[in-house]
């Protein structure tokens, strides 16, 4: 059973006649006032909850609800689609954030996500921490995995950071990047944890996850091999963009090292990637996978060398570089001067080269 909680009524009455063809049970009202009345009154699985609401607002009566133990999930709806409202949003309870304008089709599959059964569980594996699970490993792997995920050591933000404007401010660009990444995770794992629970699959089961938890979901709402088709082309277009991002770094690199046109350095670099790629591609197959060197296939060795070995070696050095051979003066000027510029100096002198040494040392099990 829903509560949709929508000042324009048309929006209100069709977002409720899409749920009830869906299946569902629906209730509507217009105002804050009247949405805390009919929760308090009624049992709900879930509340769809605008912001902009006459009386009180939409954030006052998800606040309210919170601070008197209120555990129904609230999927909020608003135009307010900025970083900071959806950070907001989800720090003062809300289970989803979906902005302005959407397509019904998404609105049901994350409602479907949140009300399935055992969902609550996999939002609670999602948010409510272990402590007594985190041990020096896992404090690793969490380094590892940020160091990692924010593309440092593959030079990408090096290759893209010298495209910036001198007027634009590093710290808070940074800042903004770090808050995109964070939110951007949070809303997939919303999105996939409760489904992994409700189907019975194992959240350890890592990225596998997307091709297992995805069609289950999908396959259980109506027009699921539609949708589910849809998805699956977005994630390919949404990978080649992540191929070509890392792309840029080394056709940059030819185009200025040798003076190269873009037009000959893109052919020249995708050639020796094929070459490159071929045995690391037929190692997973049976033409390469019995060739090993030092106990691995190409792609396990590949990997290795990549994530393990290159990538945190080329953060040490970027951090030695940044942190005692640029000129102090040079490195203020480029992060806008001040504290901030002056605390990633002295970071990358001290603190910074260390974490990373014990993460390269954890990859290669010394530690």
């Amino acid at each position: 059973r829903l509560l949709v909680v929508e000042d324009e009524k048309k929006l209100c009455d069709m977002i409720a006649k899409s749920l009830h063809q869906a299946g569902y049970e629906v209730d509507m009202c217009n105002d804050g006032e009247q949405a805390l009345d009919m929760i308090y009154a009624e049992q709900y699985d879930l509340i769809v909850l605008d912001l902009n609401l006459p009386g009180k607002d939409g954030m006052t009566v998800l606040r309210t609800l919170r601070q008197t133990d209120h555990e129904t999930r609230v999927l909020i709806l608003s135009a307010r689609s900025g970083v900071e409202d959806k950070v907001v949003g989800l720090d003062a309870g809300a289970n989803d954030y979906l902005a302005k304008p959407f397509h019904l089709a998404e609105l049901e599959a994350r409602i479907r996500s949140l009300t399935l059964p055992g969902a609550s569980e996999g939002l609670r594996f999602l948010f409510m921490p272990q402590w007594e699970r985190v041990d020096a490993s896992v404090i690793m792997m969490a380094m590892g995995l940020a160091f990692f995920k924010m593309s440092l050591g593959m030079g990408c933000m090096l290759t893209y950071g010298s495209y910036f404007k001198e007027d634009v401010n590093i710290p808070l660009m940074a800042t903004r990047v770090m808050i995109c990444d964070l939110l951007v995770s949070l809303l997939a794992g919303i999105a996939i944890f409760p489904a992994v629970f409700s189907f019975g699959f194992q959240p350890a089961e890592g990225p596998a996850l997307l091709f297992l938890t995805i069609p289950a979901v999908f396959a259980s709402m109506p027009g699921g091999t539609f949708f589910a088709t849809l998805f699956f082309i977005l994630s390919a277009i949404a990978s080649t963009g992540a191929i070509l991002s890392l792309l840029e770094v080394p056709v940059a690199w030819l185009s200025e090292r040798f003076s190269l046109p873009r037009t000959k350095a893109v052919p020249i670099l995708l050639a020796g990637l094929v070459l490159l790629g071929l045995p690391a591609t037929l190692s997973t197959g049976p033409a390469l996978q019995d060739v090993k060197l030092f106990g691995l296939t190409f792609f396990d060795l590949y990997d290795a060398l990549s994530s393990t070995i290159l990538m945190p070696l080329s953060g040490i050095v970027t951090s030695l570089f940044v942190g005692y051979f640029w000129k102090k003066e040079h490195m203020l000027a480029a992060l806008g001067g001040g504290m901030p510029a002056r605390l990633v100096r002295t970071l990358c002198r001290t603190v910074t080269p260390v974490l990373i040494t014990l993460v390269l040392l954890h990859g290669l099990g010394i530690i």
